[in-house]
């Protein structure tokens, strides 16, 4: 989230996940492959995924399906994107 140094960017995966029973579960991750494993362990309705890249920045939103998490993931985590928030242009 804060490039410390010459530091790559870190960010930050937050992931919320509605169970079927009606529980929720959750976890932080910074490695987008830790994430992916993690709505795989259980049969859920719905997902809330929160990507920071600064202090002040984010992409978020809930999803219904893991095609559409997975989408939202890959676009919140764009190369060109991460590179923009990397050098400093914030």
């Amino acid at each position: 989230m804060k490039r410390i140094s010459a530091r790559k960017l870190r960010i930050g995966l937050f992931c919320k996940l509605k169970l079927n029973n009606g529980r929720y579960i959750q976890s932080k991750f910074q490695k987008r492959s830790a994430l992916i494993n993690f709505i795989g362990t259980a049969p859920w309705q719905k997902a809330y995924l929160k990507v920071l890249y600064h202090k002040d920045f984010h992409n978020d939103g809930w999803y219904n399906n893991t095609s559409e998490l997975k989408f939202a993931l890959a676009a919140f985590t764009e190369k060109p994107l991460l590179d923009y928030f990397d050098n400093g242009k914030i």
